[in-house]
């Protein structure tokens, strides 16, 4: 008589013939979006904003000699605007792009690039009012 305790062999994966593993399905999408390419759009414009701030910055001096102090300050403070507000939408792609799934390396570079430039920009401006108001 056979013993109780042996059972008959049962196959592993029934319905698959042995030796086939079960059928592999493809992970599910990310639902939120990827902040890598926002995230180096930001910290090239921070770059590119910060760096037409220094060239500005460096050549006044030849620009006060050669146009004349008024349209040098002029032309100083349009581009000033212009790095301000780049400087501004790197910030907010920044933020937006820190928000999403990784990396967030060039985001969060992005963001400390930018807000320390407006930072900077800012206090400028607020000095150079406090000097022609006349205090």
């Amino acid at each position: 008589m056979t013993d109780p305790q042996q059972y008959p062999a049962q196959p592993q994966n029934p319905g698959y013939p042995q030796g086939q593993p079960y059928p592999q399905y493809a992970a599910q999408p990310s639902t939120r979006p990827s902040g890598g390419s926002l995230g180096r759009i930001a910290f090239v414009l921070a770059l590119v904003a910060l760096g037409v701030g220094l060239v500005v910055n460096l050549f006044a001096p030849l620009f006060y000699a050669s146009i004349g102090y008024d349209v040098a300050d002029a032309i100083s403070t349009v581009i000033g605007g212009f790095v301000l507000l780049a400087n501004a939408a790197a910030l907010v792609l920044g933020l937006i792009a820190i928000r999403r799934t990784p990396p967030h390396l060039l985001a969060a570079i992005a963001i400390g690039i930018a807000g320390a430039s407006i930072a900077v920009r800012l206090a400028s401006w607020v000095s150079n009012l406090f000097f022609y108001i006349g205090f």
